[in-house]
């Protein structure tokens, strides 16, 4: 793993209404656009298990915006099984443009 990197949002995004709490919910386009994928917060809190991730499937190098409706943070991996650059994406945070380094490029995530 190259490192865990956690940036701050320009300006904070507003929730948006697709996603429902206790989610976290990643969107193939900018701005909570395009095609979405859910997953629970009690998928997210059994992700955590050594040298377990959750892959993205169809979601794979396909999200741009996200949003965290979960009460603990979730990473996203630019490689399979938590390998690779790490986006940190905290409780309740809403990125609605990832950054350039990370847009598109997110193949696993697990909690952190």
């Amino acid at each position: 793993m190259l490192g865990l990197i956690s940036p701050s949002p320009a300006q904070a995004a507003s929730t948006p209404a697709s996603c429902p709490p206790n989610m976290l919910c990643t969107y193939g386009d900018r701005g909570f656009r395009g095609g979405q994928l859910n997953i629970t917060a009690n998928n997210i809190a059994n992700i955590p298990t050594p040298g377990y991730s959750r892959t993205i499937g169809l979601f794979n190098n396909r999200i741009s915006s996200v949003s965290n409706r979960t009460d603990r943070p979730v990473c996203l991996y630019s490689q399979q099984n938590r390998q690779g650059n790490v986006m940190r994406v905290g409780p309740h945070e809403n990125w609605d443009q990832l950054p350039f380094w990370a847009e598109d490029d997110a193949e696993s995530l697990s909690g952190c």
